[in-house]
């Protein structure tokens, strides 16, 4: 294909309409280039005459839409020569639908401008974040909705570096950038921030540090880059013991250990590294240690989710008779791994939570009430019978009414008779029915329910064995 000379091609810029030319600059790259600068020259050069309101939507269309460095640069620099404002404030609201902007950066206020370089950052589009650099165009501060903080939201490594050693803010009163990176899981930005820009690891925020950042990215989805992060904060001396906001709000606990923020997420090789760093275990008197921990090692396989090897490295530092005890001014509720295993119905975690039950720990407060309100309800899953048989023998049962606890035995009674528990097909709901049972003795009951869960769970882990291949 023939390529027109360039100047032919400006004097027949000349002669046209924005429209016109608008439709060049789609025929061909070579076009493109040569018309798509003359077109927003010409456009602003008519906004300035007519209408200066429009130089601002006219930018924010542009920056949101254009994915190209160059196209871009030149844009701008037609923008330039017309007379424009690079450092124009943005509305922020009409270009968040073009770049899937979280709703939290819609809230701006009159110490929080946006404009092109925050839509850049966010867009990765480092080339032009450089550009409005080293032209004093745009502000770098401060870091709080600023063009770092659009950088590193937008998980941006190059452009956040490009930023952070054009020197960006890198914190305010409110956040840091050491937050907002370990909270994307940007490892090598947490690992410039600390020891090239000295910022402390153990920072605190109000109910958040570094480190609990760290811990969150693993919950949204960047678990590798989490493991990694909280590996580096931990080895460049972050505490794993300050507390932060609990998952779970409690009146009177509005704070929990990171080590239970990471197992609350299911985050079972984070708490891993937290705990061989150091993480304190929490107290608890656990007794026949060995016995749980045998019990666990052989379920112990490869594609385990990292609960049994958790569990493990727990149990084993619980009956260190040299750890220190639980420091009285940490700050927060204790540690009690069963809240989050009871809560849910995965085989493994009610086999863990079976495990910890048989080796002396408490069943939370929580679930007993939980448990209680259940011996009321009108109907049960299979799911609800496997949280009583398990609970129950742990339980004072004093606080159930003899009619209602009845009703419970025969349930289970009949549901452990049918080989109906712990199978994981789909089960209809079961309704208590009223009447009672013929007399028993309740302790001859909870034993024969111990005795099933051992048998049931015995089945578990040889299952998992055999479907492994692992024989011994």
């Amino acid at each position: 294909m023939v390529t027109l000379p360039i100047e032919l091609l400006h004097n027949i810029a000349s002669s046209c309409s924005i429209p016109t030319l608008a439709s060049l600059s789609k025929c061909s790259r070579h076009f493109r280039e040569v018309f798509l600068p003359l077109l927003y020259k010409l456009f602003f050069s008519l906004l300035y005459k007519h209408d200066l309101a429009g130089e601002n939507l006219a930018l924010e269309r542009f920056a949101s839409r254009c994915r190209n460095s160059a196209d871009v640069s030149k844009v701008f620099e037609s923008i330039l020569e017309a007379g424009g404002d690079l450092g124009k404030e943005i509305d922020l609201a009409r270009v968040a639908l073009d770049f899937s902007i979280p709703t939290e950066f819609l809230i701006v206020d009159n110490d929080h401008k946006i404009n092109a370089i925050h839509i850049a950052a966010y867009a990765g589009l480092t080339v032009i974040v450089e550009y409005l650099i080293k032209g004093r165009y745009v502000a770098l501060g401060p870091f709080t909705y600023g063009p770092l903080h659009y950088a590193l939201q937008g998980r941006h490594i190059e452009t956040s570096k490009t930023l952070i050693q054009q020197g960006a803010d890198l914190g305010d009163e409110s956040t840091s950038a050491l937050e907002v990176a370990a909270s994307r899981g940007l490892t090598e930005i947490v690992v410039l921030l600390v020891d090239e820009k000295g910022m402390d690891p153990n920072e605190q925020g109000i109910g958040r540090n570094p480190l609990c950042c760290a811990v969150w990215s693993g919950g949204y989805g960047y678990k590798d880059d989490a493991l990694a992060t909280v590996t580096f904060l931990l080895e460049r001396g972050a505490n794993p013991d300050l507390p932060v906001y609990s998952m779970v709000m409690e009146r009177g606990n509005w704070y929990e250990s990171q080590l239970a923020q990471a197992f609350s997420m299911e985050l079972f090789e984070i708490g891993l590294c937290l705990l061989r760093h150091g993480a304190h275990p929490e107290n608890g008197n656990i007794r026949h240690h060995e016995a749980a921990l045998h019990r666990l090692k052989r379920c112990l396989l490869p594609d385990d989710s990292g609960l049994i090897k958790f569990t493990m490295e727990f149990l084993g530092r619980l009956a260190n008779k040299t750890m220190p005890r639980r420091p009285p001014n940490l700050g927060y509720k204790p540690f009690n791994p069963l809240e989050i295993l009871l809560s849910q119905p995965s085989l493994e975690f009610r086999f863990v939570a079976h495990t910890l039950l048989r080796v002396g720990f408490q069943i939370p407060r929580r679930t007993i009430t939980a448990l209680r309100h259940l011996a009321y309800k009108s109907s049960w899953t299979k799911q609800d019978v496997e949280f009583i048989v398990i609970c129950y023998p742990f339980m004072d049962l004093g606080h159930i009414e003899k009619r209602k606890l009845d009703c419970v035995v025969r349930i289970v009674e009949n549901e452990i008779k049918g080989a109906r528990l712990f199978s994981r097909d789909d089960s209809p709901v079961l309704e208590p029915e009223p009447g009672t049972v013929p007399q028993y003795d309740m302790s001859e009951i909870m034993q024969r329910w111990r005795n099933f869960l051992d048998m049931e769970f015995h089945k578990y882990v040889e299952g998992k064995r055999l479907r492994s291949g692992r024989l011994t």
